[in-house]
């Protein structure tokens, strides 16, 4: 025989339960449910990665609410000091500002409340995920909405680059730091 399975691994704690159920309140914008999960003690830290609900792994609440234009929800969690809008997910890589990039068709203000939180620097805001791909590049290649320019206005104008001006610099520094004679 093959052995005995483990089935401690296949086992759903409640505490992994209250954090898919709280990515998913978060992503759906159910704000009562939100707080109620916070407000019991069930989600102990509002940076907690979870599951979204297509099963994908290693979300934040604020992830998804951005995502998903959640507005009440960002707002809410914002207001806790320790949220951190630099977070990455475990899939792609993406954090808060690479999903309201990505989605965002109503309105500037969820975008304009993560680059203003005292956690989002130009770091945050020009962070390339797993395939290099900035914030910025989120908006230029897969935002839809109307806003689609006004988001890349506003975030060049707190510094975003795209992966091609990324590497760009990259390249002018090596050759300066190199004292190339090619530039």
């Amino acid at each position: 025989l093959l052995g005995k399975a483990n089935t401690d691994s296949y086992k759903i704690t409640e505490r992994k339960a209250s954090l898919m159920g709280f990515v998913i309140a978060c992503e759906n914008g159910n704000l009562a449910v939100v707080q109620n999960y916070i407000n019991s003690g069930k989600v102990k830290d509002v940076n907690m990665k979870g599951v979204r609900s297509n099963g994908w792994k290693g979300y934040t609440g604020l992830m998804m609410a951005a995502r998903y234009e959640r507005l009440d929800v960002v707002k809410y969690l914002l207001s806790f000091p320790q949220i951190d809008v630099s977070l990455t997910d475990d899939t792609v890589g993406w954090n808060a500002l690479h999903c309201a990039c990505y989605n965002n068709k109503h309105s500037l203000e969820l975008l304009k409340l993560l680059l203003d939180h005292s956690t989002c620097n130009e770091r945050d805001i020009n962070k390339t995920d797993n395939v290099g791909r900035t914030p910025l590049d989120k908006a230029q290649y897969n935002n839809k909405g109307e806003l689609k320019n006004e988001i890349i206005d506003l975030m060049r104008k707190r510094g975003a680059k795209s992966q091609s001006e990324l590497e760009e610099g990259a390249t002018l520094q090596y050759f300066k730091t190199h004292n190339s004679n090619y530039i």
